[in-house]
C-alpha cells in the first residue's frame, strides 16, 4: 500500500487529480449564469451529465434533449431521444431565448450554433462542458 500512497502524492496521482479540475461544471454553470439571465432556458444535451452544472446553478430547470423534457436531477426514461445536433438544435428552437450545455455532442457544431465557451481537460472526461447559442438567436 506504500507505493500506492507515495504514487499518489509524488507520481502520476498527483498529476492527475491535483493539475487538472475532475469537472468543469461550476466554469460552464458561471457562463450560463451570465448568458442565460430570467427569461432565457437552458438546454442540456444529457440528461445524466448535465445536471452536474444544474447543481451549480441552484437547481435551476433544465431542458434536456435526450429525455424532451424539464429536469433538475438525472431520471431513467426508457423512450429517449436520440442526442444529435439536428435534435437538439430542435429542441433550442423551440425557446425564445436560450443556450445549450452539451458534453455528448462532439465538435464542431454545425453553423447554426456559436460557441459561447468551452471547458476541456477535466479527469472525468464527461464533465467537459461547451455552451452554445444559435447564431440567429432562436
Amino acid at each position: 500500500m506504500v507505493p500506492q500512497v507515495l504514487a499518489q502524492r509524488w507520481g502520476a496521482g498527483y498529476e492527475i487529480y491535483n493539475s487538472r479540475p475532475y469537472s468543469n461544471a461550476g466554469r460552464a454553470a458561471e457562463v450560463v449564469a451570465r448568458e442565460c439571465g430570467d427569461g432565457c432556458t437552458v438546454v442540456g444535451d444529457w440528461g445524466g451529465v448535465v445536471e452536474s452544472v444544474a447543481a451549480h446553478l441552484d437547481g435551476r430547470k433544465i431542458f434536456y434533449v435526450n429525455r424532451d423534457e424539464y429536469g433538475t436531477y438525472a431520471t431513467y426514461v426508457a423512450d429517449r431521444v436520440e442526442v444529435t445536433w439536428p435534435n437538439a438544435e430542435r429542441a433550442v428552437r423551440q425557446f425564445a431565448d436560450a443556450v445549450l450545455v452539451t458534453s455528448i455532442l462532439g465538435a464542431p457544431a454545425p453553423p447554426s450554433f456559436e460557441l459561447v465557451a468551452e471547458f476541456g481537460g477535466s479527469t472525468a472526461g464527461l464533465e467537459d462542458f461547451a455552451v452554445y447559442r444559435l447564431r440567429d438567436g432562436g
